[in-house]
């Protein structure tokens, strides 16, 4: 078996960690480090919601694009002036509490950080080396089988899977939770009954254009594989023989990494 990976053409990935201000390392650079073995602990993060409906329902998608931008990741107090809309009488927006500025969600509610006293823990997602601890942030080492491919829904997600296809709507069980599975021809129920499941991500062996993706919600990534790569994963599961292995599925920028210890 260690022979057969050892043909794998493997090369070095990384994964960044940030460092939130006031938080307190656990791990020292240099060390090897196992999946869920925690790297920092921090204070918790909250996120609060608050309406703005009233306001921001009336607003174009590009002036909601340039308040974000404008407001994103900015502190305020409570009170200080958001923004205002347009005309003789302009309606302001006053912030409701202090906080980081976050986001503006799909039913105009803006969104606030704000650190607590709680304290949190932050694991590593995968088994690797800590290459390197900076000021802000925290860059993870580990050996990965790269395979190039094209997004269909954006997303980042961790998570194990065995390299097997599974075409039928009945193999989608509770069981692959949290998992990246893998299929030929995936039908929109088939991608709503992953979703039901809770996988992780999914990789298709080729790009899916008979699916109106823009009315479905999915809450996963997926990507897809043009046959050459497709092969070649293949053939990587036919090395590991079934054995769940850890990937990291980058459905943005089409890359599906397969860690290998």
């Amino acid at each position: 078996m260690l022979k057969k990976k050892s043909k794998l053409p493997v090369v070095k990935s990384r994964w960044v960690v940030k460092i939130p201000l006031g938080a307190k390392m656990v791990v020292d650079e240099g060390a090897r480090v196992k999946k869920g073995e925690i790297l920092l602990t921090c204070k918790a993060v909250k996120i609060s919601s608050y309406n703005a409906s009233f306001v921001l329902s009336r607003m174009s998608s590009g002036k909601l694009e340039e308040i974000k931008n404008s407001l994103n990741d900015k502190e305020f107090a409570e009170g200080d002036l958001l923004f205002a809309d347009g005309g003789l009488f302009p309606k302001k927006i006053f912030s409701p509490c202090s906080g980081k500025f976050c986001g503006i969600d799909e039913f105009f509610n803006i969104q606030f950080q704000k650190v607590t006293d709680d304290r949190k823990e932050v694991s590593t997602p995968v088994d690797a080396k800590v290459l390197k601890i900076e000021k802000e942030k925290l860059t993870l080492e580990f050996n990965s089988v790269k395979y190039e491919g094209g997004g269909i829904v954006d997303g980042k997600a961790w998570g194990d899977g065995d390299l097997k296809v599974r075409d039928k709507m009945s193999e989608l069980t509770s069981g692959l939770k949290g998992k990246i599975i893998f299929s030929t021809e995936p039908s929109s129920a088939y991608i709503i009954k992953a979703g039901v499941v809770g996988v992780a991500g999914l990789v298709v062996s080729d790009s899916i254009t008979e699916i109106d993706f823009s009315e479905m919600d999915i809450a996963f990534p997926i990507m897809s594989l043009v046959e050459a790569e497709w092969d070649r994963l293949m053939a990587a599961g036919q090395i590991f023989a079934g054995e769940e292995q850890r990937m990291l599925l980058n459905s943005k920028v089409g890359r599906l990494l397969l860690v290998v210890k």
